[in-house]
């Protein structure tokens, strides 16, 4: 997809305007701001009609940020029957970025506010038992996303809409890892990577794609880590909200997993081992697990030597012995099992 096009947003007046609108009561600005502002929506904080919290999300205008904001929209509608802690969706629309008639309208998905704090926030001197806890429920909430039975592997929308249930096809998610793992090796080769690792990493997962055949796709969210995932702020281990569902599709639930595995490594090398018992994996071989870290680690690694973030030859190199300890090498420690 090419990349969305950031708006000239409207004021937070004319969004509260134009959601009374939407809804047919009195909605106002309140004082409510989030900690950190996502890289894919802008969100203000609203009083609804009843004087309740909510947040309106603010998508990037453009073929990109409207099919977000549906995706957003289609996995909240999914999820609600579930009791997830997820955001109630309150209503969509869309709206010019200078609140007249002209330019490109704003996709903007109103949803319920949750309570409780970043998990990235209350993660900094947590102690081994609480971290414990935490990815142990963090677990249990993506086993419950992962109830969502999908019938074909992709998007949950396209042009706006749901995408019709197609009958399941035994080798669709084999092509769609093989696919992401050509992606990757590309990307990590193109960005600097190492020949011998990325020889290591082709021969290890073309003896493993066929490990996708027969899999059925959940709903996934695609993005689960210390941003999205809030927490009580009286106790820092009970889950509170799960948001930002952007990404959201019908995946291979292991993927996700592995996003969330991949996002701890980072973090907390020695607790990814929990996380995985917490979701039912004692171990990952001969598991699919594996395949999906790795590719993941390959574009992980070819994005922070493209894009060079402050630190990124570390960076680079800590991915580097990960994508060596997945492919292998004897002797050398599996963080994920």
């Amino acid at each position: 997809m090419t990349p969305p096009v950031t708006p000239v947003r409207p004021t937070a007046d004319v969004l509260a305007a134009a959601v009374s609108g939407w809804v047919g009561g009195p909605v106002g600005v309140d004082g409510w701001r989030p900690p950190v502002q996502g890289a894919v929506g802008h969100v203000v904080g609203l009083r609804g009609p009843d004087d309740e919290g909510w947040v309106a999300k603010l998508f990037a205008v453009g073929a990109e940020g409207g099919h977000r904001a549906c995706t957003e929209a289609a996995a909240l509608r999914l999820l609600a029957p579930t009791g997830a802690p997820v955001p109630r969706l309150v209503t969509t629309g869309a709206l010019p970025p200078d609140g007249g008639d002209g330019g490109d309208a704003v996709p903007v998905v109103v949803m319920e506010r949750l309570p409780g704090a970043r998990w990235a926030d209350l993660r900094p001197g947590t102690d081994a038992r609480r971290r414990g806890a935490v990815h142990e429920a963090v677990a249990l909430l993506l086993r419950r996303l992962h109830r969502v039975d999908g019938e074909r592997a992709g998007e949950l929308v396209g042009g706006g809409r749901p995408v019709p249930a197609d009958p399941a096809d035994p080798a669709a998610m084999v092509v769609r890892t093989r696919a992401r793992a050509a992606a990757a090796l590309r990307d990590y080769r193109a960005s600097g990577g190492t020949a011998v690792l990325a020889r290591r990493a082709e021969d290890f997962l073309a003896g493993r794609e066929h490990l996708s055949r027969g899999v059925r796709p959940v709903l996934c969210h695609g993005d689960v880590n210390g941003g999205n995932v809030l927490l009580s702020e009286a106790d820092g281990t009970t889950v509170t909200g799960l948001v930002d569902l952007e990404r959201a599709s019908w995946d291979d639930p292991l993927r996700d997993l592995a996003l969330t595995a991949l996002h701890l490594w980072h973090h907390e090398l020695d607790d990814v081992p929990g996380l995985l018992r917490g979701y039912g994996l004692a171990g990952t071989d001969p598991d699919r697990l594996p395949v999906h870290v790795l590719v993941l680690a390959l574009a992980e690694r070819a994005w922070v030597a493209q894009d060079r973030p402050q630190g990124w030859g570390a960076s680079a190199a800590r991915l580097d012995g990960l994508v060596s300890s997945l492919t292998g090498r004897a002797g050398e420690r599996d963080p994920f099992s």
